[in-house]
């Protein structure tokens, strides 16, 4: 991975966009993140198995994608293992909705995903979800966590399976 490489990395995390550009781009520098994690693992420089349950677990379309915030930020400080996307964010207003405007199923819910890290949702998700349907809905969280990568939808059929991404989410 080139500087370029990397300044690319972190503006496409940056934006937040998952354009058809910056995906073929993403996939196409995840194998090149895999290459350079296994010459550092070899070099006993960093352990690419501990990176790669802390930062890999994203599943764009069929890919499953590191975070590239993360991922940069982890080789940048010689492999240390830290929440670096946690620290990007305050997601105060997700955590109100769902202390304080969760149904009784979205707390069993909540519950499943600390001692399991996967559940099982019966709500439609939505495409797009916009904070007066939160305010109106507060079931459309599960969209929401979703759509911004706290949870990974695993497969949908008549319930759809999440989980929780990665350790670095998962803290």
């Amino acid at each position: 991975l080139s500087l370029v490489d990397i300044q690319l990395l972190v503006a496409f995390q940056a934006d937040g966009t998952f354009t058809k550009g910056a995906a073929r781009f993403m996939f196409k520098k995840e194998r090149k993140i895999e290459k350079l994690l296994g010459l550092l693992d070899k070099a006993n420089i960093l352990n690419k198995q501990e990176i790669k349950s802390w930062y890999n677990g994203y599943i764009v379309g069929t890919n499953t994608v590191y975070n590239p915030w993360s991922i940069m930020q982890c080789i940048a400080h010689a492999g240390k293992v830290e929440p670096y996307w946690v620290g990007t964010a305050n997601p105060k207003m997700l955590k109100d909705l769902l202390i304080n405007k969760s149904s009784r199923e979205d707390k069993q819910i909540i519950r499943n995903f600390i001692k399991y890290q996967e559940a099982v949702l019966e709500t439609d998700l939505k495409k797009q979800v916009s904070f007066d349907d939160l305010q109106n809905n507060p079931a459309i969280i599960w969209s929401l966590l979703i759509h911004t990568g706290y949870l990974t939808l695993m497969h949908m059929n008549d319930k759809r399976h999440v989980r929780l991404p990665n350790k670095e989410i998962a803290m």
